[in-house]
């Protein structure tokens, strides 16, 4: 459709989209699916979304293989029937993750934002057992007051993360020592 324009994706969220287009074509599925999606961001090599959710305490993994599971039941297409498509389902997806940025004043589409998308498909968030509202709270920890500005987000948060998040984790963790009260 003319509004598939994946100029303002994030390097990440580009990816994400040519992956998933790569693993229907693999398994022969030609409707592209939300399923695909959430597939590959779940397992996405240094994602945003895998650490969205370790964070929220679930492995990665084992949703995968959940994904994978749900997959299976997409019907498969035999010989060459042309380049797959997306599914409305799909399309809606894409779309919300457009209202998703611009909710988060974010200036590109970024895996977040996907994910955020995907989790408003009712069977998706079931199965994953992870709200939408509990990865805005993750997000807003990860990303401070950070927005997406530019194709490569994602070494920014982690930045911030490095230096926000485990400073005070280790001050939790008594590992500062004490500067204040201190004699020469």
């Amino acid at each position: 459709s003319a509004n598939m324009n994946f100029n303002n994706y994030t390097t990440k969220a580009a990816e994400a989209i040519q992956s998933m287009m790569q693993l229907a074509g693999k398994l022969s599925h030609q409707a592209v699916t939300p399923w695909h999606l959430t597939a590959v961001l779940i397992e996405q090599p240094d994602g945003v979304v895998p650490k969205i959710i370790q964070k929220l305490e679930q492995h990665p993994a084992s949703l995968a293989k959940n994904i994978q599971q749900e997959l299976t039941r997409l019907p498969q297409v035999t010989g060459t029937s042309g380049t797959p498509y997306a599914t409305p389902e799909l399309k809606h997806v894409l779309d919300q993750a457009e209202t998703e940025a611009g909710a988060l004043h974010d200036e590109y589409i970024s895996t977040e934002h996907l994910w955020l998308a995907l989790l408003e498909q009712p069977d998706i968030a079931k199965l994953c057992a992870i709200t939408k509202d509990a990865v805005l709270k993750v997000l807003a920890e990860m990303r401070g007051s950070q927005r997406v500005t530019d194709p490569k987000p994602e070494s920014k948060y982690e930045i911030v993360q490095k230096y926000t998040h485990d400073f005070t984790q280790l001050a939790r963790d008594g590992k500062i020592d004490p500067v204040i009260g201190r004699d020469e």
